[in-house]
């Protein structure tokens, strides 16, 4: 989607692109019409809705490596993904190379996001999952760093391509590993909580745009990604539950079959 966009815009302007977006969004609320759903278990039938709410909380409560992924997925995210929106920055203001440089940024964003779900897909089933998270979030954090102080859009592209790579098997591998833990009963109500990693980190845009304005995008982008290594650093050091989380995972599914 993201690179589908980035060319549009560079080809027909932002404008046609949110249009074609629009129709897009029109299409699949239509398309959604046409799905019959499933009758409801007895058991969904007997809980009320904000019972299950509360369940949920509980469970994320009690459940301590649970709450320490939904955290750790969500924190550095929190703190380095508004850089999506500073771009057009970069594209205007840094290199100067208008809405078909911004254009072929986001496209080039949006495959780096795609190759990094196929590197994904091709892992298949592994015990070294917080051991990858990690390197991706490390690798994520250098190469958004150098692209924020980059002098060059050329230089640029690769870093950003690179960058949304690891960003993308980091958050994937993250949710794999939390789908992997929790039971069938819950399975729902935790990817409620999973559906904040995409809505969530979009509220960092407010603090990060204020720094962006006082000292520039490229300091904005700079200290964010710094940060986020540093948050996801912290989780590490100081949670034995996350330090552990292969085990944990691996316990889980014996216990789940």
């Amino acid at each position: 989607g993201p690179a589908i966009a980035g060319f549009m815009i560079g080809a027909a302007g932002v404008a046609i692109t949110y249009i074609v977006g629009v129709i897009l969004y029109g299409l699949g609320i239509l398309c959604m019409t046409r799905i019959v759903s499933a009758p409801a278990s007895s058991e969904s039938q007997k809980t009320p809705v904000g019972k299950s709410i509360v369940e949920g909380f509980t469970y994320v409560r009690e459940n301590r490596l649970v709450l320490i992924l939904l955290l750790f997925g969500l924190v550095p995210m929190f703190i380095v993904m508004p850089f999506q929106n500073l771009l057009v920055v970069f594209a205007e203001k840094i290199w100067d190379v208008g809405p078909r440089g911004f254009g072929i940024l986001s496209a080039t964003m949006g495959i780096g996001g795609v190759v990094g779900s196929f590197w994904v897909a091709t892992l298949g089933d592994t015990h070294r999952r917080l051991k990858r998270m990690m390197i991706s979030m490390l690798a994520f954090g250098c190469c958004l760093f150098s692209f924020a102080v980059s002098p060059y859009f050329l230089l640029g592209l690769p870093l950003i391509f690179f960058a949304n790579i690891f960003a993308n098997v980091f958050s994937t591998l993250n949710n794999i590993a939390i789908q992997l833990f929790i039971p069938d009963r819950v399975r729902g109500r935790i990817s409620s909580f999973l559906m904040m990693s995409f809505s969530l980190p979009m509220l960092g845009t407010l603090p990060v745009a204020a720094v962006a304005e006082v000292y520039g995008a490229p300091f904005a982008v700079a200290i964010s990604s710094v940060l986020a290594v540093l948050a996801g650093v912290l989780f590490f050091v100081f949670s034995p539950s996350l330090r552990n989380m292969d085990a944990g995972v691996r316990a889980a599914m014996r216990d789940e079959k």
